[in-house]
């Protein structure tokens, strides 16, 4: 893990990020299993999920080095 001010904040950051987006996940998946509706929009949501950790872990992990992770906002991203 990099220093905290080269990256290692970033690093936090995109963890707690998807820890909070995989709890929000289940609370989806289990209201609607509660309220017996369809899961498919948490379904959708997993893929979301998914896609956020092909671009943001394992394609970093696989390439070899952290600066190839999309960066978060709008201008930032238009620039990667």
């Amino acid at each position: 893990m990099p220093p905290l001010n080269d990256g290692g904040l970033f690093m936090i950051a995109s963890f707690l990020l998807l820890i909070s987006a995989m709890c929000w996940w289940a609370r989806s998946y289990h209201l609607a299993q509660q309220h017996k509706m369809g899961k498919h929009v948490a379904w959708a949501f997993a893929a979301a999920i998914w896609l956020f950790l092909v671009l943001g872990l394992f394609r970093p992990i696989l390439m070899g080095s952290w600066s190839e992770m999309v960066p978060y906002g709008i201008f930032p991203h238009l620039d990667w």
